[in-house]
């Protein structure tokens, strides 16, 4: 027998088509290739067997087992599962297998509690005939499995999840029920449990959080959809759904209105809202198609009745006739006229169902009796077309009362019997008002190409996914406008694609995770959410989906995924079997009909395509085996390679593939002899690719790809331990200080295990210089000796990059003591070895050093801003240099161009967080706060500077800290607010090292200002001398000019008019030596108002 592909039904060998879908087989499938599927495992075993044994002659239980047996396969395959096996009394059925539906979890939690019930009559029978007990345990877990053709050494299915089934089923005490974590979530709308302590199961590390299962709502969905989640942006489509009933309503008319979508982009939601805008104007019945099960055929109808007649699905079955009985006779009374006009309609009646007046269906009672045949109340069934003429009868009859809307979900699952009675509606009923909405996925024209076609009286529209701020506004509405920052919501609606479900879905996983906490403010993060998992509700949803493709479809998708999100047609071609690449563009095109793919608008070739959702590409990528994965991510890297010929513009993403390669072959193989290769290829490309980032100041980009090619290298690699340098000097630059010093630790260590004395001390002196920045009780002197020490071994050694980063970091020192012309005088010499090595990034460091130096240094502030923008301007088509705007924009500021300059500074700003650099963007509010207290706005400095002390102490940063927290405290002084002053105060001089001037300076001016405001003169006085001799150490002008102006305000403070105005006259002459005129002008207003206040009236 030959299994099809696409269905699972199984054929003679013979056989070229499917005898059940009419799919082709092929002529020699052979063994299925492996593939991975997330299914539901359900076992289930008989409890107390050997006493059973026992008890009962051989031939009686082999009739016993044999009955249960039967019953098991019966059970499972009544609910969509497959039987794998038979072990000794247990059996083990698979829900997914050979076709992945979005419900098999709960379609094995539905069989587990009907096998348990029908064991359980079982049971009672034979306690009561033979008095032995009989019952089943089952275990029913879901999870990731290898899916395979059944050889007589393997199973259908291999996997842990299989085990944990297992497991599960033997912790279960007789007749009980036991989920997996797994299961659960995906049933537990649909299921009442109870909670049982974790167990520890065998083979097993941690203990697994089980549920027993009490009982399953045979009707509920496993994952109930929100209804009350608010509806964004779709006025359009409520609209014409309000048209469509318009329309019916007038011409007393039904109206056909279907509206196509794939799962969870919002068709039931906007179809809520519709009808909650029609409350009191139409009555409503809902009815929705199952997608297995008995009685599925006519299952809507037995909703949309059971809702019209008041019947409840606890109702017995006469009571239920009954009502039914009542309901058409409501009806038939609603239609009644004239004796003439009751026989017109009976011979209609007649004529429409091609029958003779005498067998008219039209009868008294006919309408009730087919419909309760129909939905299972009845034994007198009628043939389709009489079903659909008495159901239109019916509803004719309830429409005379009220316009009737009717709502059919999941049409893509009706049976064609059902199809054609709602089309028989729609092409029938012409005297009523009528609305049916037809909900359902874009399958539906795969099997019904015609539907809606043709006819005057209907719509059909394909709901489109949201936009990308319709997203953002969803996330948003979601969360109660209480926001969970830009980033994060970005992510959820950039990984959702326009799909509210799966905005929905995104956001409850958080929650569940713990990731997604509400707080007394709002919603906070805990835990990385740099990546996001698919849900596992929406998991379930794409992979069946993807299931049901044709075998070369889902062959191809499988294949695109691999390649990304956008992928050339070309290049999935080149990883397809040379037999298939000819039907390459037909299956392109099949997916885009099916809202799986589409084509990519922002290329202007016609071959490129992208995914519809980058969920759908995860879901078929999950689906590749790992050795199919490794195989295709090598070949296309090579691909890539030879249509790159010798350039570099597919580099990152070459370099992705062959580490994607090596990873999967050394998971399933470490000794495969093609690994070793795949390790130096992609090892190699990533530490180029981030040496290269990192050179040009991308210091996030720099990070992830030296962290991925550390984890790729070898352990005893020789370059592991450079790799590590430059990896922790990321980590610096992105602010994750404790990893870089962890980072730079372990590199030394190497090189030390080495012999490797050069590598050791570049190590070392990268750790320090970490370690400066987050110990406020730093000895620089230290520091400065052990740069001397390293000085003399890279110049033994001729290391030209080592010696780079000695003058690099003696700049570092040389600005720590503001000793501005010290640091430019490093800087160019950092520069020269830098050029000499190739170490770009000490080079782009030098640069900024000097547009530092001439910022903060004795140069006038025109020479500096022609310094600054030397620097900007070397290199414009590159982002490096663009934070230095920050800088210029300051300059502006000084020179009088207010606005102009703060819109530099913003620009960069947003610079150094496009590069990753998190620690300079929080440091730089210094510049952005001093900024705006220079051009009078107070406030916004104070804010800006607030979130930049808080993201530092985050850090664990403590040498910008210090000066930022100074700088904060002696601009809330000013403003009077003392307490919040005096704890700044505090921060900064705590963290500052006794070396760093800027930082000693500014505390002191803070305290001085407050202990003026309080009247402790004489304190303050001290204090403000103490910050004037720091400030008269370096060659920091406007250092000195603003310590001077504190002074003046100390003694203004005390009365002392004479010399405050002498303190403000050497602060003026300090501001004019640099240049900065609006520090001047506001000062000369300041003193001009002092004066005129001792002046006499």
């Amino acid at each position: 027998m030959v299994r099809c592909h696409t269905c699972g039904e199984e054929n003679p060998d013979r056989a070229r088509f499917c005898l059940a879908c009419g799919a082709t087989i092929a002529a020699a499938p052979g063994v299925l290739r492996a593939a991975r599927k997330t299914v539901t495992v359900l076992f289930a075993d008989v409890s107390g067997s050997t006493a059973l044994g026992e008890r009962l002659d051989p031939e009686s239980l082999r009739g016993v087992m044999s009955r249960y047996f039967d019953m098991a396969r019966a059970v499972m395959e009544r609910h969509g599962g497959t039987v794998e096996k038979f072990i000794g009394d247990a059996v083990m059925a698979v829900f997914g297998i050979p076709m992945l539906h979005e419900d098999d979890a709960l379609r094995a939690v539905r069989a587990a509690a009907a096998l348990r019930t029908s064991v359980a009559a079982l049971g009672a029978e034979l306690l009561a005939e033979r008095g032995v007990e009989f019952a089943v345990r089952i275990g029913v877990n879901t999870g990731e499995v290898v899916v395979g053709a059944p050889s007589p050494s393997q199973t259908l299915v291999t996997g842990d999840a299989v085990n944990v089934a297992a497991r599960l089923e033997q912790a279960a005490p007789p007749g009980e029920i036991l989920l997996g974590p797994a299961t659960y979530r995906l049933v537990r709308d649909a299921v009442l449990v109870e909670a049982v302590p974790p167990l520890w199961l065998k083979g097993k590390s941690e203990p697994i959080p089980a549920r027993r299962l009490v009982s399953v709502d045979p009707t509920a969905a496993g994952h109930a959809r929100r209804m009350d989640a608010p509806l964004v942006g779709r006025e359009r489509e409520v609209a014409l759904l309000s048209q469509a009933l318009d329309r019916a309503i007038a011409d007393e008319a039904a109206y056909l209105f279907t509206i196509l979508g794939p799962p969870g982009v919002g068709k039931s939601r906007l179809v809520s809202e519709f009808l909650a805008l029609q409350v009191g104007r139409a009555t409503v019945h809902r009815g929705r198609c199952l997608p297995y099960g008995d009685g599925a055929t006519y299952w809507p109808l037995r909703e949309v009745i059971f809702d019209a007649a008041g019947i409840g699905e606890e109702s017995a079955p006469e009571e239920a006739l009954a009502s039914v009985t009542e309901l058409v006779a409501a009806a038939e009374r609603a239609r009644s006229g004239s004796p003439e006009e009751i026989q017109q309609r009976r011979d209609s009646a007649a004529s429409e169902a091609g029958l003779t007046g005498r067998q008219s269906p039209e009868r008294p009672g006919r309408v009730a009796e087919l419909l309760a045949g129909a939905i299972g109340l009845g034994d007198r069934s009628g043939a389709p077309q009489e079903v659909a003429w008495a159901f239109r009868k019916l509803i004719e009859g309830l429409a005379r009362e009220r316009p009737l809307v009717l709502l059919f979900d999941d049409i893509q699952w009706a049976e064609p019997t059902f199809l054609d009675l709602l089309e028989h509606i729609a092409d029938w009923s012409r005297s009523a008002p009528i609305l049916l909405i037809c909900l359902a996925r874009a399958d539906l024209l795969e099997e019904r190409p015609s539907w809606g076609g043709g006819k005057m009286n209907a719509t059909t529209i394909l709901l489109e996914p949201l936009s990308e701020e319709q997203s953002r506004e969803l996330v948003r509405e979601l969360l109660g406008h209480a926001g969970i920052g830009i980033e994060l919501t970005e992510r959820i609606a950039g990984a959702a694609e326009g799909n509210p479900l799966f905005v929905e879905e995104l956001i409850a996983m958080l929650v569940d995770d713990g990731l997604l906490r509400r707080t007394a403010d709002g919603w906070a993060t805990s835990g990385d959410v740099s990546s996001l998992l698919i849900p596992p509700t929406v998991s379930a949803l794409l992979a069946a989906r993807l299931d049901r493709l044709s075998e070369p479809e889902r062959d191809l998708i499988g294949r695109a995924a691999v390649v990304g999100k956008v992928f050339e047609e070309a290049a999935v071609a080149e990883l397809s079997a040379a037999d298939v690449r000819p039907t390459v563009q037909r299956h392109l095109l099949a997916l885009v009909r099916k809202e799986l793919i589409r084509p990519d608008r922002s290329s202007p070739d016609d071959d490129v395509y992208r995914f519809r959702h980058l969920l759908i590409r995860d879901a078929a990528y999950a689906a590749l085996s790992k050795e199919l994965r490794a195989e295709l991510h090598e070949r296309f890297a090579d691909w890539l390679v030879a249509a790159a010929d010798g350039s570099a513009q597919y580099d990152e993403i070459v370099a992705y593939h062959l580490e994607q390669a090596y990873l999967h072959r050394a998971e399933l193989n470490p000794s495969h002899p093609g690994a070793a290769t795949l390790r130096e290829r992609a090892s190699a490309m990533l530490a180029d690719l981030g040496r290269r980032a990192l050179g040009r100041g991308d210091f996030r980009s720099a990070r992830g790809l030296l962290d991925r090619a550390v984890a790729v290298l070898a352990d005893g690699d020789a370059r592991r331990a450079d790799l590590l340098i430059m990896l922790g000097e990321a980590e610096y630059f992105v602010g994750n200080l404790g990893t870089a010093e962890r980072r730079l630790g372990d590199a030394m260590e190497i090189a030390q295990a080495r012999a490797d004395p050069r590598g050791a001390m570049r190590a070392r002196i990268q750790l320090e210089n970490v370690r400066s920045m987050r110990d406020a009780g730093y000895h620089w002197a230290d520091f400065q000796a052990l740069l001397d020490d390293a000085e003399g071994i890279f110049e033994a050694s001729g290391d030209t990059g080592g010696l780079a980063r000695v003058w690099d970091l003696r700049s570092e020192l040389a600005l720590v003591g503001c000793q501005w012309e010290a640091t430019a005088d490093a800087c160019r010499r950092a520069y020269t070895y830098a050029l000499q090595s190739g170490e770009e990034q000490v080079a782009h460091r030098a640069m900024i050093g000097l547009a530092n130096a001439a910022f903060h240094g004795p140069s006038a502030v025109a020479d500096a801003l022609a310094t600054v923008r030397g620097v900007i301007e070397s290199d414009p088509a590159r982002l490096r240099f663009r934070p230095m705007l920050t800088l210029l924009g300051h300059l502006l500021v000084m020179d009088g161009r207010v606005e102009e300059g703060l819109e530099r500074i913003g620009q960069g700003r947003a610079a150094l967080l496009e590069l990753g650099n998190r620690l300079f963007h929080a440091a730089t509010a210094m510049t952005t706060g001093a900024a705006l207290l220079l051009a009078d706005r107070p406030e916004p400095a104070i804010a800006e500077m607030r979130a930049a002390v808080d993201e530092l102490t985050a850090m664990g940063e403590k040498g910008m800290l210090s000066t930022l927290a100074g700088q904060l405290a002696l601009a809330l002084a000013r403003s009077g607010r003392l307490p919040e002053a005096d704890a700044l105060v505090e921060t900064s001089r705590s963290s500052a090292t006794a070396g760093d001037i800027a930082s000693q300076i500014v505390w002191r001016e803070a305290e001085a200002v407050t202990s003026a405001t309080r009247g402790r003169g004489a304190e303050a006085t001290r204090l403000v001398e103490e910050a004037i001799e720091y400030a008269l150490r370096g060659d920091d002008l406007d250092q000195q000019a603003d310590a001077f102006v504190v002074l003046a305000e100390v003694r203004a403070a005390a009365t002392d008019p004479q010399g405050a105005a002498e303190a403000g006259r050497r602060a003026l002459e300090l501001y004019e030596r640099k240049g900065n005129r609006t520090a001047a002008a506001r000062l000369r207003r300041s003193m001009a108002a002092q004066t005129a206040k001792l002046e006499p009236a």
